[in-house]
Order: structure tokens, then C-alpha cells, then sequence
């Protein structure tokens, strides 16, 4: 049963850890990276009391956007974005975001843009920046970690699915029965 509460409560966030160089700088190559296509990375602060969450992307046209994994207003429950075929999905609001209209947002829920600079496919950010962003990734109270908990589970199972063998016949389709549509399907729509 604690396993299931601490699964439950924890955050997923499957990001690569970067270091800054000696001169205050993250460096990411940025040429392996696929047009509509993103990453997730994370960088801890000096004293490793903060983790900051970023996502670095390319548009369809080539374009590079690097925006913080917290949107303007769902930032208080530090859920942050899923990545799924070149669109952000907030985690507690469920708006999605092209990379290619970043900028636009929806309703208030909008990505926060980091600066950066791209020289020769290397995208670098400065940990000043990454630094001034750290308030958007607040520690959660034991209170705030259950309110938001919910949230998490019922994205987890939303998209459970992936887990599972992609050549495992469905209940459904064993008995001959036309399968409804998932929990995933019905959220993405």
C-alpha cells in the first residue's frame, strides 16, 4: 500500500540532467533533434535545493523554442508538460500546445519562454536564467502533493496503455466485441 502512495504522489518527470560548463552555461546539441519533436531536461541549482525543468524543441519549419516545463498559471501544482508528437500537454489544465504556436497559449494557461541562444546546432542557456525561472518549480506541501496527486493518477492511467505489449490482443478484441474508445482517446479529444 505505501508503494502505491508513493508511486502515486511522485512526480513522473523523465528529464536529462545537465551541468553547467565553467562558464554558467548549459550547451545541447540540438542537430539529432527531429523536426516537431522535443526534450525534456533538468538542471539542479548549486546548493541542489532546486530543480529547474526545461523543454528544448524544433518546430516543423527548423525553428528552435526552449520554454521552462511550467506554464503562467498551472505552475503551483508542478506538474509540468507531457510531450507527445511535437505538442505540450499541461498536466493539470490538459491545453495542449504545438511547437510551432508556442507563443499563442490558451486562455490563461500559456508556456513560459526561457532565453536562450543557438549557434551552430548548440542551444546554450545560462544558469542566471535557469536561476530567475526556479520559482516557477515550488517545493509542494504534503497538502498540495495529495490535492494534486489525482491529477497525476488519472494522467497515468490515461496513458497506461503505452506499458502494455503493442501485439497484446485487448479483452475486447479476444471475444470478437468492437472495443470503445480509451480514456486516453477520450482526453486528447
Amino acid at each position: 500500500m505505501m508503494g502505491f502512495l508513493l508511486w502515486w504522489m511522485s512526480p513522473d518527470y523523465r528529464c536529462t540532467a545537465l551541468q553547467a560548463n565553467d562558464s554558467g552555461a548549459l550547451l545541447i546539441d540540438v542537430n539529432p533533434l527531429a523536426r516537431a519533436s522535443a526534450r525534456l531536461y533538468c538542471w539542479s541549482t548549486p546548493d541542489r535545493a532546486e530543480t529547474v525543468r526545461f523543454i528544448v524543441g524544433r518546430r516543423s519549419d527548423g525553428a528552435i523554442e526552449a520554454v521552462l516545463d511550467a506554464c503562467r498559471t498551472c505552475y503551483r501544482s508542478n506538474l509540468g508538460y507531457r510531450i507527445e508528437n511535437g505538442v505540450l500537454i499541461c498536466r493539470f489544465c490538459a491545453n495542449r500546445y504545438s511547437l510551432d504556436k508556442l507563443a499563442d497559449g490558451m486562455a490563461s494557461c500559456r508556456a513560459l519562454a526561457l532565453p536562450f541562444t543557438v549557434d551552430h546546432g548548440i542551444v546554450m542557456i545560462t544558469t542566471a536564467d535557469l536561476m530567475r525561472s526556479a520559482r516557477y518549480f515550488p517545493r509542494l506541501s504534503i497538502a498540495n502533493r495529495l490535492l494534486t496527486s489525482p491529477f497525476r493518477l488519472l494522467e497515468r492511467l490515461a496513458h497506461a496503455d503505452r506499458w502494455q505489449r503493442a501485439d497484446a490482443p485487448k479483452p475486447a478484441d479476444r471475444m470478437g466485441i468492437a472495443s470503445k474508445p480509451s480514456i486516453s482517446t477520450l482526453l486528447d479529444n
